[in-house]
């Protein structure tokens, strides 16, 4: 994957940052409770230095670099001079004391006899801020001082980024934050020194989150006489900080200190690609997709209950779909380009073989028909009068199975037809010119591409479209035959009519997931070369980020929206931390007696 790719990727992740943080300060400043009105002045900091964090590394877009014994650090943004990086590098540390402030707080909260307020005043707001820019400083001239480029740094320089295409050339004193760890076989013990400072610092911040830890997990196991609500809510924030915790901790710190002390390390022989630390501090989405799928998975096969016993095997096909579809994204590393009246697609990946691109393609056209499978079921069951268990058997599954091949096979087909022509090369070179990772070579077996505006082409599309019309209609009739059924329903208990709400909305998000993610931008990109004189061109990236966001969402919809799945990845992250799990209360599914039916 290219570093522009990343790059990309990185300001769509700066515009995610951004809105998260600014929806999490409106929501502190407007739904917090009354217990947590002063703590939550230290969330506000911990916000504030995150949209910090994310301006600067939008603004200095640094690349990192560790080969042999060279550890090199540069901006290739719009600021590129060493100690703005440096105070980059200065902000990272200061989440770690934030974090530290955070568990000391709810230690002390906790530990007093009352659990009463503990007050946070402006005073200590100032001096709280005071300490962080000293932590601030600190690292900045450690960094500035100690990191800095050198005149016998320039033939290691030289050799190590003679394959990097956008190495600075010039002004390295001012642009390189960097070190090596030995120079002519001994240790480099300036930059060493200031590096184990750094970890030191950090070290005192980790110290007093261990302790407050042990602190607090001791309060909440023993403090079994409190209230069902003090319990849960304490434990609520307790697992929100610990995973505030982690997020630095496993993005941030760890990374970071691997890239700092391997080149101390002789012969090592690890090269650090260039985009990769850049990548932990701004992730890329497949890599959140398959953990999240494979959360939800194990979710689904064990946590569910009675009432979507069969529901879940629908649940466990669409995900299995979708983690084929997220790797092989990763394997093909897909672009589409279109520009007037030109549409291609290729790969830039591991893979790029024109007929693996039209299997991608294929499977994205397989959600649509899962997503009206568990339109239908859910239909069928709310509208049976026993609203009882409609089983779904190993035949039912090998039928589905096999519809999604033949669906599968069909697309593939289609999409095989837009084949590489020799009367296409004009017009490729002329719109593709541009483009630095365009393949120059073997274009017959990498494009799939339409520049003949023909009606062949036309009906192809058309069919592909009509393939997917047919599960929106079942989708559509479904959508209609469930919220019926639900109105009809006012007899049955709250618990039962909850549940199967939740259930509706969950599918219902799942197939906004699809639709706005991958179907519409697909259908525009293959329509628009039809409509003459139109001169829209989309960046190559465009469609290809789409298509990487979806993954995460659809885990993700069902983990939050079904109680199930919420409450054991809840008990899981309790567990995680030493906690107990919380038992299970029972509910009432049915509207006049304590049964369970099977939804």
């Amino acid at each position: 994957m290219t570093t522009i790719a990343f790059r990309k990727a990185e300001h769509i992740h700066f515009g995610i940052a951004m809105c998260l943080n600014v929806l999490a300060l409106t929501l502190i400043f407007t739904k917090s409770r009354k217990e947590i009105n002063q703590y939550r002045k230290l969330l506000v900091i911990f916000l504030i230095s995150g949209i910090f964090f994310a301006v600067l590394h939008l603004i200095l877009s640094p690349t990192c670099i560790m080969r042999e014994n060279a550890f090199i650090t540069y901006g290739s943004g719009w600021i590129t001079d060493m100690r703005f990086i440096s105070v980059y590098y200065g902000v990272a540390s200061m989440s770690f004391l934030i974090l530290a402030m955070h568990f000391i707080y709810r230690a002390v909260v906790l530990s007093s006899k009352t659990y009463a307020i503990v007050e946070i005043s402006n005073r200590r707001i100032v001096e709280i801020i005071v300490v962080l820019i000293i932590e601030l400083i600190i690292w900045t001239i450690l960094c500035a001082v100690f990191l800095c480029n050198r005149k016998e740094y320039a033939p290691t320089i030289a050799r190590l980024t003679a394959d990097l295409e956008h190495f600075p050339e010039t002004n390295h004193d001012g642009r390189l934050l960097m070190f090596l760890g030995t120079v002519d076989g001994r240790l480099n013990l300036p930059p060493f020194l200031a590096i184990v400072s750094m970890i030191l610092l950090c070290g005192v911040s980790l110290t007093m989150i261990i302790w407050s830890s042990v602190r607090i997990v001791s309060v909440l196991n023993d403090e079994q006489h409190r209230s069902s609500t003090w319990r849960k809510y304490n434990y609520q924030l307790f697992v929100a900080l610990y995973l505030q915790f982690l997020g630095p901790l496993i993005l941030l710190y760890l990374p970071c200190i691997t890239v700092l002390l391997l080149p101390f390390v002789p012969n090592h022989g690890i090269d650090w690609p260039p985009w990769l630390l850049s990548l932990f501090y701004s992730i890329y989405p497949i890599g959140i997709s398959m953990c999240l799928i494979l959360l939800a998975l194990y979710l689904i096969l064990t946590k569910s209950r009675t009432a979507i016993g069969q529901y879940r095997k629908l649940l466990a096909i669409f995900l299995v779909s979708g983690m084929f579809f997220a790797i092989l994204h990763i394997v093909l590393e897909p672009t589409a380009i279109m520009r007037g009246n030109l549409f291609l697609t290729y790969g830039t990946g591991l893979i790029t073989d024109m007929r693996f691109i039209a299997v991608y393609y294929g499977v994205v056209s397989l959600s649509f028909i899962i997503l009206a499978s568990q339109f239908l079921y859910r239909a069928v069951v709310l509208s049976s009068k026993t609203n009882s268990l409609v089983e779904i058997s190993t035949k039912n599954i090998l039928q589905l199975l096999a519809i999604l091949i033949v669906e599968l096979i069909i697309w593939i087909l289609l999409c095989m037809l837009y084949c590489y022509r020799e009367e296409y090369a004009p017009t490729i070179e002329l719109l593709t010119k541009d483009l630095d990772d365009f393949p120059r070579s073997d274009l017959d077996g990498r494009l799939m591409i339409d520049n003949k505006l023909n009606i062949f082409m036309f009906v192809i599309i058309i069919s592909m479209i009509s393939l997917c019309g047919v599960s929106l209609a079942a989708i559509i009739w479904s959508s209609v035959r469930i919220i019926s059924a639900l109105r009809k329903t006012q007899n049955k208990s709250s618990s039962w009519r909850k549940h199967n709400i939740q259930l509706f909305i969950a599918l219902y998000l799942q197939f906004l997931g699809p639709l706005i993610l991958l179907y519409i931008p697909c259908i525009s990109y293959l329509l628009l070369p039809f409509v003459p004189g139109q001169s829209l061109s989309s960046p190559p990236w465009l469609l290809s980020l789409f298509y990487s966001i979806y993954p995460i969402v659809d885990p993700l919809v069902m983990i939050i929206f079904i109680r199930d799945y919420r409450r054991g990845l809840y008990n899981l992250l309790r567990k995680a931390i030493f906690l107990r799990p919380l038992d299970d209360s029972t509910v009432v599914l049915s509207g006049g007696n304590n049964s369970r039916h099977d939804h």
